[in-house]
């Protein structure tokens, strides 16, 4: 562990506050894939001075590449998360169950609900995004989002109980055009097929439909589309492109066309949304309702408040809400609240134009996507594992 370093040598020339014991405070908001290095960087690299309080809703933090894999049933509840308490512990970090509603940057201060706000002179924000229903009817009544992965999961597995009981749901939807939609389709109608079996149950009596509304990946290349499509068919998921859902009922999908689908259960992958108090803020947003960052991850309002994540949308360099970009993000936010807190010059992050997508079918192999090229194969399924499980073991080693 290296020595510990001195936090704003000269104390008060940023105008912030300095808590009773002289020491100025860093608040992180959530617990997100970028903040999970800001916690390992503290805890090898601590800095004198410095007061760090995370404040998450979940102590628990996911990590969103393993969720099929939970489905699925090939990974387990722990294998997919991080303990935020424990982790906070090797960092030397406060940890504060609870959740933000709001900012108070003329007082410098963060809101819990119910509970007392904390000053901050550094503030961090790493929450990730609410569910997105898309404006379908009935969708927050009768449909499952997928995230935040913490409310899903109790739901996915209340409906998978479900599916194995006479008169249970037999059809099953997945909404989504993305990346989620196509690997949570494959990964539900494995694990509903292999606990049909083990029990006994005809598995024919399941039909399963991924309603993708658009054209499925649409932000990919043709070929990966065409080894998405022919990858479904060959594992019975009907694919519906083209006609959006426009409501969710008890027993079927209404789509925009006006055409009906029998569903007992929907599932939803529909791109998430900005909290409702993030425009409370008063920080600048994007057309979204994202809060606006430079690409040194600081507000493009307030040079003392950075966001990351899906949370945050980087201005002139935009890219999808893919967890890719959130882990590659850590280290350059991690240095730059550090060299932020020393007062120097902090280091722009400058997001690649294409990356790397490993798309699994839940059977063992995956679709490998990068910009033009799309291969598929047992061994990128490996591959997939390979990096979900190094991302996980960065972590969990330390604890």
């Amino acid at each position: 562990m290296s020595d510990k370093r001195t936090m704003f040598p000269q104390d008060g020339a940023d105008g912030g506050t300095t808590g009773r014991d002289g020491r100025r405070r860093l608040v992180l908001v959530g617990g997100g894939h970028a903040h999970l290095e800001v916690l390992r960087r503290l805890g090898l690299e601590p800095i004198a001075g410095l007061e760090t309080v995370l404040v998450a809703k979940e102590l628990n933090a996911p990590y969103s590449g393993m969720l099929p894999g939970l489905i699925a049933g090939t990974n387990s509840l722990d294998d997919c998360h991080v303990d935020l308490a424990r982790l906070g512990a090797f960092a030397g970090v406060r940890v504060v169950h609870g959740e933000v509603d709001g900012i108070d940057r003329t007082a410098r201060r963060v809101t819990i609900s119910g509970q007392a706000p904390l000053d901050y002179d550094l503030l961090s924000l790493d929450v990730g995004i609410t569910p997105g229903m898309a404006g379908i009817r009935g969708g927050a009544a009768h449909g499952i989002a997928v995230k935040p992965i913490s409310g899903f999961h109790p739901k996915w597995l209340d409906l998978l109980a479900r599916c194995l009981t006479p008169g249970g749901p037999r059809e099953i939807a997945v909404i989504g055009a993305g990346a989620a939609g196509y690997e949570i389709a494959h990964a539900v109608r494995r694990r509903i097929m292999a606990e049909a079996d083990a029990r006994g149950i005809d598995g024919t009596a399941f039909g399963f439909t991924l309603v993708a509304g658009g054209s499925l990946l649409s932000g990919s290349n043709a070929c990966a589309r065409r080894y998405a499509r022919s990858e479904l068919i060959a594992a019975g998921v009907r694919l519906v492109e083209g006609d959006p859902v426009a409501e969710i009922a008890a027993d079927r999908l209404v789509l925009k066309s006006g055409r009906e689908l029998a569903c007992g259960a929907a599932i939803l992958c529909t791109p998430g949304r900005a909290a409702p108090w993030f425009t409370e803020t008063g920080l600048p947003l994007d057309d979204d309702g994202f809060f606006a960052v430079w690409p040194t991850l600081q507000s493009t309002g307030d040079d003392a408040i950075f966001a990351a994540g899906d949370c945050a949308a980087m201005i002139g360099q935009e890219r999808p809400k893919a967890g890719v970009f959130a882990v590659r993000q850590g280290p350059f936010l991690a240095g730059n609240i550090i060299r932020r807190a020393e007062g120097r010059a902090p280091i722009p992050y400058r997001p690649q134009r294409h990356y790397l997508a490993l798309l699994s079918d839940a059977q063992g192999s995956a679709i490998a996507v990068r910009g033009p090229f799309a291969l598929r194969g047992r061994l990128f399924s490996r591959w997939k594992d390979h990096i979900d499980r190094s991302f996980m073991r960065r972590y969990k080693d330390l604890l």
